[in-house]
């Protein structure tokens, strides 16, 4: 049985979120590309709790004003097929 993580969609664009905000806080954050997500998990679990609810909270910020901005303005794909389940 192997130990690899498995990261839903949902989950890995979460991890690029957080991992964004390493380098405005000061975190130190290298990984190579294949190692990407388990090293974020691995960084986050190493931050004090403090950091860790900040991280999370900016984190469903971000991911709610997305959800919110593709509902308000839709792609150029979603508004034509929009268009043309209207005819």
């Amino acid at each position: 049985m192997s130990n690899e993580l498995v990261f839903s969609e949902r989950a890995k664009k979460r991890l690029r979120i957080v991992s964004k905000f390493f380098k405005p806080l000061k975190i130190e954050f290298k990984a190579a590309r294949d190692e990407f997500y388990p090293a974020v998990v691995e960084k986050v679990k190493a931050l004090d709790e403090e950091t860790r609810e900040a991280l999370r909270g900016l984190t469903d910020w971000v991911e709610e004003y997305e959800r919110e901005e593709a509902e308000c303005y839709p792609t150029e794909k979603k508004k034509n097929a929009e268009a043309k389940n209207a005819k």
